[in-house]
């Protein structure tokens, strides 16, 4: 799936390069932006207002735009993402024989993938300056295998694998402007409104079943990005927050639940604009 969302940007990238670039500034038609992505990734779980556990670590991914005016003043834009890393660890182990908590180390191994579809309608205050209301649809699938490393073959003793599926809206905005040498600074705001979240939990690596389904509540977040475009090279900085709310119990076993939980996300991206 992320080669194939991979050669599509570069097909798209070689047909029309030439088309994109006949238009400078913000009156362009068409545009397509490839960039590779390295941020600073923190997740933490909570119950009864305590910290469960939390995660910190590098993510590496690569991603792209192809952004299209289908009727003046009407934009859509598709934009996937893949992303894969090995974060730090920080939690505890229940003792089964007294009850007693104790800390433990170890590393969580994150790969997913992000599609966006979006819908914009531009208001170009001159030819230089534009902004511009957005809203579309998204879907983040990414599995979290806890208790391993990338080089090991399997799973340590207290691990197991979570595959977690995120459809959300996205209400927001974004702007540009163009200064001179044809230097554009852009700025995105969005609001992640979830409209459904689903965890599938393999535990049979800690004894217990492969097809424990989960649905966290949902809860707001936000993307914020700002960047330059400089010529054909573009590079920018991007804040995310994805919040989740405690399950209920699983409906099949009602034993599993997951714990209130949140994602931040600090990150660069660098590539190339046409």
């Amino acid at each position: 799936m992320n080669r194939t969302v991979i050669t599509f940007l570069f097909i798209a990238l070689t047909t029309y390069h030439g088309l994109a670039a006949e238009e400078d500034g913000t009156n362009r038609s068409f545009y397509v932006r490839l960039y590779g992505i390295a941020e600073q990734f923190e997740w933490a779980e909570y119950l009864d207002g305590s910290t469960l556990l939390e995660e910190s670590g590098p993510l590496f991914g690569v991603g792209g735009e192809l952004a299209l005016r289908v009727a003046e003043p009407w934009w859509v834009k598709a934009r996937s993402e893949v992303f894969f890393g090995e974060v730090d660890y920080d939690g505890a182990i229940q003792n089964s024989d007294d009850g007693t908590i104790i800390p433990y180390d170890s590393t969580t191994e994150y790969a997913g993938v992000q599609a966006e579809g979006i819908l914009t309608r531009r208001c170009q205050l001159n030819s230089d300056v534009y902004i511009a209301p957005v809203c579309g649809l998204g879907l983040k699938m990414w599995t979290r295998i806890l208790d391993t490393e990338m080089t090991d073959k399997y799973i340590g003793t207290y691990g197991y694998e979570e595959n977690w599926f995120n459809l959300h809206a996205i209400i927001g905005g974004n702007g540009g402007i163009v200064l001179d040498d044809g230097v554009e600074m852009f700025a995105t705001v969005e609001i992640i409104v979830p409209v459904y979240n689903e965890i599938l939990v393999d535990l049979t690596n800690a004894g217990g079943p492969d097809d424990v389904e989960l649905e966290p509540e949902r809860e707001m977040g936000f993307y914020l990005e700002l960047g330059m475009n400089l010529g054909s090279i573009t590079v920018s900085i991007f804040h995310e927050m994805m919040n989740f709310g405690e399950s209920p119990l699983d409906k099949d076993y009602n034993s599993v639940f997951q714990p209130k939980s949140e994602a931040r996300i600090i990150g660069l991206k660098a590539g190339m604009v046409f």
